[in-house]
């Protein structure tokens, strides 16, 4: 009996000391006048490619600026579009390079073409709303307040946090309609580490582009953001998607942000 009480009285030790998991509030947090850059790279390859020659391939750089905060919980950027990357016609195909900065004489014919329908967008000012949770609540605007459309996928460069604290390992959802299509995006995200002042983030998940259809392309990928002020580092996102004449294939979306000095 002695010894029976003393092993209850133990395992209530051993319980009572078990090490409690770290909690983690996710929220953003910016000062106004705060200046980053987003570098937002996508491209594609086929899967039976043996030689892995890059289909598509496009490149998008903005400044964003922090313009003022909305009370306690949401901030107002403005955003300008620094330069725009792109080839579609393979690795032989022509790189094309658009910025405010470039001299329209050293532009190719296929630039100055591109240059004319694009110049509206690199000679603007955009906006776009954000609260604390990563939630956009307004999009793309320009500064006139008419929507700019797709310039990128910004949800995909801000994860939407949790609502409560989480702790590492712990999953939570969400569910956006995709712009454009208004078909549905699934994302299942988990906290996988915490170290050096960075935070990994694992997601994955589906993209059910069309309304109508029961195709499925699953994604998946890796966040890292600031520890301190949960502002986004780099992203890595794989998606399964279908080529036209080339079957399937994978796109792969590399985001990498950096705070910079506003001159």
């Amino acid at each position: 009996m002695k010894s029976l009480i003393t092993f209850c009285f133990f395992l209530c030790i051993c319980c009572g000391c078990q090490k409690k998991e770290k909690q983690f509030l996710l929220r953003l947090s910016y000062s106004k006048g705060d200046v980053f850059d987003i570098i937002y790279h996508s491209y594609a390859i086929a899967d039976d490619d043996k030689y892995k020659e890059v289909l598509t391939n496009s490149e998008i750089k903005m400044k964003f600026t922090v313009d003022s905060l909305i009370g306690d919980s949401a901030y107002l950027f403005s955003s300008k579009i620094l330069y725009i990357k792109m080839r579609n016609v393979g690795r032989f195909g022509e790189m094309m390079y658009l910025s405010r900065d470039k001299i329209h004489s050293r532009m190719s014919n296929a630039e100055k073409e591109l240059h004319l329908d694009l110049d509206p967008l690199l000679d603007s000012t955009f906006t776009i709303m954000i609260n604390k949770q990563g939630e956009i609540l307004k999009s793309f605007m320009y500064k006139s307040g008419k929507p700019a459309g797709l310039l990128i996928d910004y949800e995909n460069c801000q994860i939407p946090f949790p609502k409560d604290s989480i702790s590492i390992g712990k999953e939570w959802e969400n569910e956006r309609i995709i712009p454009v299509t208004t078909g549905k995006r699934k994302s299942i995200f988990h906290i996988n580490r915490v170290q050096n002042s960075k935070i990994e983030i694992g997601v994955e998940g589906y993209l059910n582009i069309y309304p109508k259809s029961n195709i499925k392309n699953k994604f998946s990928g890796l966040y890292v953001i600031d520890s301190v002020n949960n502002k986004l580092k780099s992203a890595e996102l794989y998606t399964e998607i279908n080529l036209f004449l080339k079957g399937k294939g994978k796109n792969t979306l590399v985001i990498k942000s950096r705070n910079v000095i506003d001159k």
